[in-house]
């Protein structure tokens, strides 16, 4: 596989001290996400408004990690080319240590993203090539990664290397994000060796071949329940505007989502649930508590037109959390 290049915000990984609390392995892109003036007109020109910034599902929950005072190391896959660069520079100014997997060679990853006027997302198209070239990380990235106390891998990758990742022996625990219902069915073989799986509702369903049913809390906690059958220690399921559930342990939590957020985009949402979810974890705290973070950060992401923005942080997610309320079914 591809070594390490030296780019702006990138070190090497012999270089890098063994201070990172989490290695995310994953999609770091270049993000195009047009906000629709008026409800989309297929087959016309349509007038938006264009954000172009960093995204991708590890780049978001790193970031998002690192503005809630973490300190977390990304592995992901980008061309010696412009937006390479602006990855590697975004890495640097948030402070999130960066190793490239691809060498430098390919083409950058890039997502477009088309909104409605309230900031749903209407359609999406990515160019995602160059993360699934890798069948596995190099001995340096691996070794820099067995130095963290967790490994967040997301479905971008591809096939081989996410099932390297999830079977190597002694690694940290892992946690493995879901990405896409066309991706996550790349789990189905490997659910009984992930320790935290994070999906939305609709990934969910794909993943357990059941049909699509409305957002709510007791699909999200039927839905967690499934998947822990299926192997995994613990597993969060989000529903949009309805909330999320977690399962672990025979005992399923359910939390609302923040009911008086003003959503500017939804892109990034359900990084920044994860991300919440982590840092909680990270800290030590309780499982019931994972969730309110996890809801409260997703609140703060959505509010803003950035997946990362500066209102994320943790004095700010502790106070949402206060305003969200979590319930708790156990098992018979």
């Amino acid at each position: 596989m591809g070594g390490i290049c030296r780019m702006a915000g990138m070190v090497e990984p012999e270089m890098m001290e063994s201070s990172n609390d989490i290695a995310l392995i994953g999609a770091a892109n270049v993000d195009l996400v047009m906000r629709l003036d008026e409800p989309m007109l297929p087959g016309l020109s349509n007038p938006a408004e264009m954000t172009l910034r960093i995204g991708g599902a590890a780049r978001n929950i790193a970031a998002c990690l690192a503005r809630l005072g973490q300190r977390p190391l990304l592995l992901s896959a980008f061309a010696d080319d412009a937006d390479g660069a602006a990855i590697a520079g975004d890495a640097g100014r948030m402070g999130v240590d960066l190793i490239n997997l691809s060498g430098g060679q390919g083409r950058t990853s890039r997502y477009i993203a088309a909104l409605d006027p309230e900031g749903r997302l209407s359609v999406a198209f990515n160019d995602m090539g160059i993360h699934e070239q890798a069948a596995a990380l190099d001995g340096d990235a691996m070794a820099r990664a067995m130095t963290c106390r967790w490994w967040l891998a997301d479905a971008n990758l591809s096939s081989a290397l996410l099932e390297s990742l999830i079977l190597t022996e002694g690694r940290p625990p892992v946690a493995v994000a879901g990405v896409s219902v066309a991706k996550v069915v790349r789990l189905a073989g490997l659910l009984d060796r992930i320790d935290l799986l994070l999906l939305n509702q609709r990934e969910a369903e794909a993943l357990l071949r059941q049909e699509e049913s409305a957002e709510s809390l007791d699909a999200a906690a039927r839905l967690a329940n499934d998947l822990l059958a299926k192997g995994p220690s613990i597993v969060a399921v989000t529903a949009g505007a309805a909330g999320a559930a977690l399962g672990l342990e025979g005992i399923t939590y359910r939390a609302g989502a923040r009911t008086d957020c003003e959503m500017a985009d939804c892109v990034g949402a359900g990084d920044g649930f994860a991300a919440g979810v982590l840092a909680s974890l990270l800290r030590g705290e309780v499982a019931e508590t994972w969730l309110l973070r996890g809801n409260a950060a997703a609140s703060l992401v959505v509010e803003s037109d950035q997946a990362a923005p500066e209102t994320l942080d943790w004095p700010a997610v502790e106070s949402r959390a206060g305003d969200i309320t979590v319930t708790r079914d156990d098992a018979e």
